[in-house]
């Protein structure tokens, strides 16, 4: 059996636009109020390792930061800060897999711990299709459980259709309605260019203002996993 890193990840995408989470406070409470260790322990059997960027580590581009620490009070102090200090109710979109199931279920234990309430909401692919691609002034979004794998391996396809401004949907995955200027103009930069060290210095910096903004709570990324028979060769 063989283990090894993917660019693969599992995020929740909140919608940015919306109140509460248009807030940058909540939605780093958010993310310090989600044990990321637990989902790699219960969700990923521990195949598996907490996101420290935007994308995961095997893609090019990747430029890691510090990650958001567990911490339950510091997270009901920004909710407060935030004009929540009794918490609030919204509602968790997902695919109605086992995984997204019991992603649903962890993070649903965890915000009830900052007096959050998350209502979960499990779809079948294609009303899921429907429902997260809605153009914004149509969408019923609030938070949705996402998965993401660049199929170029690079951070142009890690970033550009999850949080371009030109990326909303119903165009590509931008499922939080993400829009960050200087985040718009990195990602174009890194594009404009075959230069590698040029697009490095931009998907870095863009990954930072990305990770500080939280437009996700971001997860984990699991590993890949392959075996063969003992008697091949």
């Amino acid at each position: 059996v063989t283990v090894n890193h993917s660019n693969n990840l599992r995020c929740v995408a909140v919608n940015t636009q919306l109140k509460p989470f248009s807030d940058q406070r909540m939605r780093q409470a958010f993310n310090g109020a989600v044990d990321k260790s637990k989902f790699v322990s219960v969700i990923a059997k521990g195949y598996g390792t907490e996101l420290t960027a935007p994308i995961a580590r095997q893609v090019t581009g990747y430029a890691p930061q510090t990650p958001y620490a567990y911490d339950v009070e510091k997270a009901k102090q920004l909710l407060a800060e935030a004009g929540y200090p009794n918490g609030f109710t919204f509602t968790i979109d997902s695919l109605n897999n086992t995984t997204y199931q019991q992603i649903d279920q962890v993070l649903q234990q965890m915000f009830s711990k900052i007096g959050v309430t998350a209502k979960i909401n499990p779809m079948e692919s294609g009303t899921f299709n429907n429902t997260v691609f809605a153009p914004f002034d149509k969408t019923t979004l609030q938070a949705v459980v996402i998965g993401w794998s660049p199929s170029t391996g690079d951070a142009d396809w890690g970033l550009r259709p999850l949080f371009a401004k030109a990326s909303w949907p119903p165009d590509l995955y931008n499922l939080a309605f993400y829009d960050n200027p200087n985040v718009n103009k990195l990602l174009n930069d890194g594009l404009s260019t075959a230069n590698q060290s040029i697009r490095d210095q931009a998907y870095a910096a863009a990954e930072k203002t990305i990770w500080n903004d939280a437009p996700w709570v971001f997860l984990y990324s699991p590993y890949n996993i392959s075996g063969q028979s003992a008697s091949l060769t």
